[in-house]
């Protein structure tokens, strides 16, 4: 299991942060040829309690979160990734299985059902990520995607460094609208996200920086963010999840998107 420091900086920062980072990274080999960056795209999966927004809202030691994951844009050929994220106090760990995007609907319909023999290493991953979506009668319920820049240490391969900018959702998506960008909504649209992801040790280079630009560690979650922003412009979000008392969210300051 690793760990993750988040930090949430201003837009205006972003060259300054970079160029303090460059003689100690190098860009992530996956990073399309030609360019610094990629879309990630996620449909994040909850019950109708919202048991995980709540649970990272209400700071629980143990929680999970439940996605689909893709890249960039739509092909004949795009992979997504089924992801469940554990977190556990300070430690995160992912389980992740691999599907092409066409028999997405027809393997969550059919309790995993797909037209070719998995690996024997997948059925572990696939099993526990169906389990989690049936036991939990999970849905879709946002779409995010936003735009990462990724690097590795030069000096530690298992040092990952992201910028997550340009935090984009959707509310109620359907499975076929992964690749979508029609009707999305900016979310902390004057900051990034700096993400440190490793497992053992933190070098002082890292500690500099935090100390140059008084940065402050925070617990960050785009799936959190995403629907509190909803919540505060939505009375469907209330609505559609029979929160309003949960929320004391007063109907007079309420509305439903345009």
């Amino acid at each position: 299991m690793k760990y993750e420091y988040k930090y949430l900086i201003p837009n205006e920062l972003l060259e300054q942060v970079r160029d303090y980072l460059k003689p100690y990274i190098e860009q992530d080999k996956y990073t399309p040829d030609g360019s610094n960056e990629y879309l990630v795209r996620s449909i994040y999966f909850d019950n109708n309690d919202l048991t995980s927004f709540f649970d990272k809202v209400e700071g629980v030691a143990k929680r999970k979160k439940i996605r689909i994951r893709g890249y960039n844009t739509l092909t004949e050929d795009s992979i997504v990734f089924l992801e469940i994220k554990r977190k556990i106090n300070n430690h995160t760990q992912k389980h992740r299985f691999k599907i092409p995007y066409n028999c997405l609907g027809n393997f969550l319909d059919n309790d995993g059902a797909l037209p070719y023999k998995i690996k024997k290493a997948d059925v572990n991953p696939l099993n526990y990520f169906l389990y989690n979506f049936k036991i939990g009668r999970l849905k879709p319920v946002v779409l995010i995607n936003y735009t990462r820049e990724a690097y590795f240490s030069k000096f530690d391969k298992n040092l990952r460094i992201t910028f997550d900018k340009a935090i984009n959702y959707k509310p109620y998506p359907e499975l076929n609208t992964l690749f979508d960008d029609y009707g999305l909504r900016e979310a902390k649209s004057n900051y990034f996200i700096l993400e440190i992801k490793f497992y053992t040790s933190y070098p002082l280079w890292l500690i500099n920086l935090t100390r140059h630009f008084e940065l402050q560690r925070i617990s960050f979650s785009k799936y959190t963010v995403c629907l509190e922003d909803y919540k505060k412009h939505s009375f469907l979000f209330n609505k559609h999840f029979q929160l309003y008392n949960k929320f004391k969210v007063p109907m007079e300051f309420t509305k439903d998107f345009d």
